[in-house]
C-alpha cells in the first residue's frame, strides 16, 4: 500500500531498506492496514503519507523523534527562510541537552536522513519535504505527548480558540526572547522556562498573565531583572527564580502577589544582596526558601507579617550577620534551617516565640558564640541540629526543657562545656543525643 505515491514509496523504501527479512516487511504491511486516517479519507494522499510516516516515525527512538519534530515546527523554510545550516541545528541540539556529544546527535541526524524523512542539500542546509513538514507539525498540534512543547509561528495566536493551562518552554537554551502572543494566553495557570538559559530578559506582557498560579524561572542565569508588571499576577501561588540566577535585586512590585504560598530563590543567586520590604504583604506564604544567597546581607524586619510561614531556610547566606528580632513573630513556622550562615554570631532571644518549631538546623554556623535560654520554650522542637558550631562552647541551662527532643546533634564542637543536669538527663530517655567529636 503505497498507491503509488513518490514520497510514501521513498519513505517506506528507506525504512525497510534497513531490514531485509521477510517476516519484518509482513509485520510492517499489517501496520500500514491498521494505522488510523489523518483526515478520515482513503483515498487521500496525505492519508497514505501519514500512514507511511507514522510506521517510520514509530519505530524512532524518543531522541530521534524529537529531533524530526524539531526540524518540522523550527528549522523548516517557514521559520527559517534561509535555511538552517547542519553545523548550526549540530550545536543547538548539543548545547540543549546534557551528557551529550555531537557526534551522538550527528549519529540521530543520520538516521533520519537514512530513512528519507529529511535531507541535507549540497549547501549543508537541512531540508523536509512540505508534506512531511505539515504531519510533523499535526503530531505537535493533536498529540498529547507533543502537544505544548513547539511554537513555530509568532504572527499567528494559536491559543485565541483554546484555554490552554500549560505551557512548557523548559530546556529551551537557545530562546532568548517569550513570544509576545504568551500575552494573549489569559487563561494560562503554569508556566515553565527553566533552564532557558539564553533569555536576558522578560516581556512586560507576562502581567497580562492574571490567571498564572505557578512561574518557574529556575535555571535562567542569563536573566538579570523581572519586570514590574509581575504585580500583576494575584492569583501566582508559586514563583521559582532559584539555580544560578544573575538578578541583582527583587522588584517591590512583587509586594503584590498576595496569594503567593512558596518563593524559592535558593541556590546560587549570589549577585542577590537584599530583598524588597514589601514582602511583608506574602501573608499566605508557607514556604520560603533563600538558601545559598551568598551575598544577602540582612533580611528585612518586615518579615514579621508572614504569619502563615511554617518553612524558612536561609541556609548557606554566608554574608548574613544578624536576624531581625521580627522573626519571634513567625508563630506558624515548624521548620527553620539557618546551617552554615557563618558569619551568624548571636541569634534573638525572640526565637524563643516560635513554639511550634519542630526542627531547628543552626550546624556549620562557626561564628556563634552563644544561645540564649529562651530556646528552651520551643517545647515541640523534635531535631535539633548544632554540628560544627565551633564557636559554641555553652549550652543553656533551658536545654533540658526541650523534652520533644527524637535528635539531637552537638558533636563536632570544640571546647563544649555541656551544662545538663540530672533531672534533664532524665528528659532525653527517647532521644538520640550525639555528644563529642
Amino acid at each position: 500500500g503505497c498507491n503509488g505515491l513518490p514520497l510514501s514509496l521513498k519513505v517506506m523504501g528507506a525504512f525497510l531498506r534497513k531490514n531485509k527479512r521477510l517476516r519484518y516487511w509482513e509485520r510492517t504491511l499489517q501496520k500500514l492496514k491498521k494505522e488510523r486516517e489523518l483526515d478520515g479519507d482513503e483515498n487521500n494522499s496525505n492519508y497514505m503519507i501519514w500512514k507511511i510516516l507514522r510506521v517510520s516515525f514509530d519505530n524512532l527512538k524518543v531522541k530521534e523523534k524529537n529531533m524530526f519534530l524539531d526540524i518540522c515546527c523550527f528549522f523548516c523554510k517557514d521559520v527559517c527562510p534561509q535555511g538552517m545550516s547542519k553545523e548550526r541545528a549540530l550545536r543547538i541540539w548539543t548545547n540543549s541537552k546534557k551528557n551529550i556529544f555531537e557526534q551522538d546527535v550527528e549519529f540521530m541526524l543520520d538516521t533520519l536522513i537514512n530513512q528519507s524523512l529529511v535531507k541535507v542539500d549540497k549547501d549543508g542546509i537541512i531540508r523536509v519535504h512540505d508534506q512531511l513538514q505539515d504531519i510533523g507539525k499535526s503530531i505537535v498540534e493533536k498529540e498529547m505527548e507533543y502537544k505544548y512543547t513547539r511554537i513555530w509561528n509568532l504572527n499567528i495566536d494559536p491559543f485565541h480558540r483554546s484555554a490552554h493551562k500549560i505551557l512548557n518552554l523548559k530546556d529551551c537554551s537557545s530562546l532568548r526572547l517569550l513570544p509576545t502572543l504568551v500575552r494573549s494566553l489569559h487563561t494560562l495557570k503554569n508556566l515553565n522556562i527553566k533552564r532557558c538559559s539564553s533569555s536576558t530578559s522578560l516581556p512586560n506582557e507576562l502581567g497580562n498573565l492574571t490567571s498564572l498560579t505557578t512561574f518557574d524561572i529556575s535555571w535562567c542565569k542569563s536573566l538579570t531583572s523581572l519586570p514590574n508588571e509581575l504585580r500583576n499576577l494575584t492569583s501566582l501561588t508559586t514563583l521559582n527564580i532559584s539555580e544560578y540566577s544573575s538578578l541583582t535585586s527583587l522588584p517591590n512590585e512583587l509586594g503584590n502577589l498576595i496569594s503567593l504560598t512558596t518563593f524559592d530563590i535558593r541556590g546560587w543567586c549570589s549577585r542577590l544582596t537584599s530583598l524588597p520590604n514589601e514582602l511583608d504583604n506574602f501573608t499566605s506564604l508557607t514556604i520560603f526558601d533563600i538558601n545559598l544567597c551568598s551575598s544577602l546581607t540582612s533580611l528585612p524586619n518586615e518579615l514579621i507579617n508572614l504569619t502563615s510561614l511554617t518553612t524558612f531556610d536561609i541556609s548557606l547566606c554566608s554574608s548574613l550577620t544578624s536576624l531581625p528580632n521580627e522573626l519571634g513573630n513567625l508563630t506558624s513556622l515548624t521548620t527553620f534551617d539557618m546551617s552554615y550562615c557563618s558569619s551568624l554570631t548571636s541569634l534573638p532571644n525572640e526565637l524563643g516565640n516560635l513554639i511550634p518549631l519542630t526542627t531547628f538546623d543552626i550546624r556549620g554556623c562557626s561564628s556563634l558564640i552563644s544561645l540564649s535560654n529562651e530556646l528552651g520554650n520551643l517545647t515541640s522542637l523534635t531535631t535539633f541540629d548544632t554540628r560544627e558550631c565551633l564557636s559554641l562552647t555553652l549550652l543553656p541551662n533551658a536545654f533540658g526543657n526541650l523534652t520533644s527532643l527524637t535528635f539531637c546533634d552537638i558533636s563536632g564542637v570544640l571546647n563544649f562545656n555541656i551544662i545538663i543536669n540530672r533531672n534533664s538527663q532524665s528528659n532525653f530517655k527517647n532521644t538520640s543525643l550525639k555528644i563529642g567529636l
